[in-house]
């Protein structure tokens, strides 16, 4: 038995190719749903109007014993289609042949003759998904919307983020007698109103490369301490992150590890928090000034201000205020097995770390990170040591 998954491009039948119109019609029968039954009929008379459970259901059970069936799928079989779900379900029973088609990516981009062989894809339809990651560190970016994130809500989304500079190339009913294809900023867009079938292509001039090694002197300090840069590198490496991690760093101060937190979340979400409102200040400048706009600050202290965050993947403390054990059971609360890691200068601070850590089943690797650096003294270089800091990692035993 032979099915075809046929790439119907953005919906009108002549993007379609030569070849899929000849497999279609030496089929037995084409099953579509709605919006591709109501443009391909008129052409096909074998094609059959379906619902996706119902598509599923025949190609399942093929309950006319038929030997040739092609399945209609809007855009390119290869482009976040059901092709990848009916193959999953069905590559024992059928001898299954894609055949491509145009996807909303290549019509967009030909429309407003753009190159998208270094465009980042990413969908939101469907899903709880935020697009302010990817538009910070790529300079296009291509957005599937629909369901809860239509084209307004995710340029909402980038004008709360404050990402006022990008471009949003909006295209709606690719192909039909309603296409509409438009450019401008988050402020213009968020205004408007657009439907289930619209995608976007997403402009940053000035995306920040996450592959960046942030040094001290990138960022702006004023009288805030900072994490240093060498402490900084332990740190992060100690909370192995994932590119998609939801990750809180309690004690932001001036940002320095947020956003070292965030290059490496590269498609997550940093939540900062911090208390001082000269240090928020400068956590936002710096945020603005390196492009890490998927870190989101609170002014708050902990652990009061965590209770609203996502549950995080990894936890970085820099500063407590006294209250670890607090802090560290709101953390559990949210995830139970979080990877945390905790920053302390004083004896006091290690030993309140140690204790909380244990007192939770959390096994605390403990490390002393001594650093000297190089002073250059009457054409000599002499070593400068610099303050030993703890640097506590851990999760809790399963």
């Amino acid at each position: 038995m032979k099915l075809w998954m046929i790439g119907a491009g953005p919906g009108e039948p002549s993007l379609i190719s030569a070849y899929a119109l000849e497999v279609m019609r030496g089929a037995q029968v084409v099953l579509a749903t709605e919006r591709l039954y109501e443009a391909f009929q008129p052409i096909l008379e074998n094609v059959r109007l379906v619902s996706l459970t119902e598509m599923e259901t025949f190609l399942a059970d093929n309950p006319e014993d038929v030997s040739r069936v092609a399945v209609l799928a809007s855009g390119d079989v290869g482009f976040y289609s059901i092709s990848r779900r009916l193959t999953e379900k069905l590559s024992g029973r059928w001898e299954i042949e894609r055949v491509s088609g145009v996807s909303s990516l290549q019509y967009l981009s030909a429309k407003l003759n753009i190159d998208y062989d270094d465009i980042k894809t990413v969908s939101v339809h469907g899903r709880d998904r935020s697009v302010i990651p990817f538009v910070s560190y790529n300079g296009k970016v291509f957005v599937l919307t629909g369901g809860q994130y239509r084209v307004q809500d995710v340029a909402e989304q980038l004008y709360q983020a404050n990402m006022g500079h990008v471009i949003l190339h909006v295209g709606e009913n690719l192909s039909s007698g309603q296409e509409r294809i438009l450019s401008a900023a988050p402020a213009v867009i968020r205004e408007m109103e657009f439907g289930n079938l619209a995608v976007l292509l997403i402009e940053n001039p000035h995306a920040a490369d996450c592959r960046h090694q942030l040094r001290d002197e990138d960022f702006l300090r004023g009288k805030v301490p900072m994490t240093k840069e060498e402490i900084r590198l332990l740190s992060v490496a100690k909370l192995d992150i994932h590119p998609q991690d939801v990750i809180w760093d309690i004690g932001a101060g001036t940002g320095s590890v947020s956003i070292a937190l965030a290059y490496a979340a590269s498609e997550g979400m940093v939540y900062a928090i911090e208390r001082n409102e000269e240090a928020v200040a400068l956590l936002a400048e710096n945020r603005k000034r390196l492009g890490a706009y998927n870190v989101q600050i609170r002014q708050a202290t902990a652990p009061e201000g965590l209770e609203k965050l996502p549950a995080p993947d990894k936890v970085f403390i820099g500063g407590s205020s006294g209250n670890m054990d607090a802090i560290l059971e709101a953390v559990l609360r949210k995830n139970p097995t979080a990877q945390v890691v905790i920053n302390a200068i004083t004896l006091e601070t290690l030993q309140a770390a140690v204790s909380s850590m244990e007192q939770r089943q959390m096994e605390p690797e403990i490390l002393c990170a001594s650093m000297a650096k190089a002073d250059v003294v009457g054409g000599y270089h002499m070593m400068r040591g610099l303050n030993p800091i703890y640097i506590l990692s851990g999760r809790r035993r399963a």
